[in-house]
């Protein structure tokens, strides 16, 4: 009897980890323990995180012995959110007899995931994401006011980006930029970006990443930023902190100067989560690229994957305020990452302000980190995603 239930006990698990490698889904382990499984993986499949937990819950498969099921989910090969929920409450969730109500409030979404972490550490990953290289294919839109003939002036950039994930939390990177439809400058293309990257979890909630190369714009150099959540996604602390230089690359790939003197800027603040409303309140103080001091504050509502922000920023050169847009840009599944592969970038992000050209309160970019990226991994963004999913489809069965 022992030997049948300790078969059945594997058969499913090895399932869950065929049918999620074979999605798509990377560095998948699980563990079995006295009627409690565990599974983490990671999504580089689908575009936006929400999704990806959808298909996840979807395919599980669970043997009647199973009381309780924990899900880590990473990124990068760190831990970032886990849920927990009773066996039997996914699946009355799928037959239509439990409400997409009760089952998140029953189920645990948690930020606080040490434990969890911990516990797959030591672990073997199924389809590993490390070492498999990816070209990102995206737009980007400068924009300029005019005169009364051209009232608004453009530059559509075509910016192809190199990426691969060399290691748990290590990212190459380089972002090539073409300009076309110009009414701005006389850019020629060349490469923008070119970096590695380092993020870190600490124990606690606290967020590492550096980065080292040449950022936009037209910087060289260290940049880092530390973010310590306290408790959950609600309150926030932030720092920042960077050595750079105004150094380029030109299209020959030569190092131009524009000023080779080291600049030290850092700022802190804190961000505060409106979750009923997946609103974030954030206020930041320090010193900037062009040596300006002052603070900068924002208001930004998220929609799932789309951002609509509201910002202020005063400093010692003056104040200016505007609005900025984040709104999805590729399909909502990329192709299977096999070692390589070509997909879109996910994004399109636009911001405005009255005075465009205005270098108040400039910073650099130094391209995608888990920082970036880790609203999507919020546990209630995440809970009602859940909440949202079934609740349709229970209506849609009646």
């Amino acid at each position: 009897m022992c030997l049948s239930i300790l078969g059945t006990f594997n058969s499913y698990a090895q399932n869950n980890l065929k049918t999620l490698e074979e999605i798509g889904f990377e560095n998948l382990s699980e563990i079995q323990e006295e009627g409690h499984y565990y599974l983490s993986y990671e999504n580089n499949r689908y575009r936006y995180e929400g999704d990806a937990l959808i298909v996840v819950l979807e395919n599980l498969k669970l043997s009647v012995q199973t009381v309780k099921v924990s899900i880590l989910i990473l990124n990068r090969g760190i831990g970032i959110t886990s849920i927990s929920f009773d066996a039997i409450d996914l699946v009355k969730l799928k037959n239509g007899e439990l409400s997409s109500d009760i089952f998140t409030e029953k189920s645990t979404f948690s930020f606080s995931v040490d434990k969890l972490i911990a516990k797959f550490e030591a672990l073997d990953k199924a389809n590993s994401s490390y070492l498999k290289a990816e070209t990102i294919v995206g737009l980007n839109l400068d924009y300029a006011l005019g005169n009364f003939d051209n009232s608004i002036r453009q530059k559509l950039n075509f910016q192809p980006e190199l990426f691969s994930v060399i290691g748990k939390g290590a990212v190459i990177s380089g972002r090539y930029n073409i300009p076309t439809f110009n009414e701005i400058d006389q850019e020629n293309q060349r490469l923008r970006m070119a970096r590695i990257t380092q993020d870190i979890r600490w124990k606690d909630n606290i967020f590492l990443n550096l980065n080292f190369g040449f950022f936009t714009p037209n910087r060289y150099g260290f940049s880092g930023r530390v973010d310590r959540y306290l408790g959950s996604e609600r309150l926030k602390m932030r720092f920042d902190f960077g050595i750079t230089r105004g150094l380029s690359l030109d299209e020959n790939f030569k190092i131009q100067i524009e000023n080779n003197i080291n600049t030290f800027n850092m700022a802190g603040g804190i961000d505060y989560r409106w979750n009923r409303y997946n609103t974030d309140i954030s206020i930041r103080y320090g010193s900037y690229l062009l040596g300006d001091t002052g603070y900068k504050a924002s208001l930004k509502r998220q929609f799932d994957e789309v951002f609509i922000g509201l910002f202020v920023n005063k400093t010692t050169f003056g104040q200016i305020a505007g609005f900025d847009f984040q709104v999805p840009l590729s399909f909502k599944r990329h192709m299977k990452n096999n070692g390589f592969r070509v997909r879109a970038k996910d994004f399109f992000y636009l911001d405005y302000n009255y005075r465009y050209d205005s270098d108040l309160a400039a910073e650099y970019f130094q391209g995608s980190s888990i920082l970036s990226q880790i609203q999507e991994y919020y546990p209630n963004v995440l809970r009602e995603k859940v909440k949202k999913y079934y609740s349709k489809n229970l209506k849609a069965a009646y």
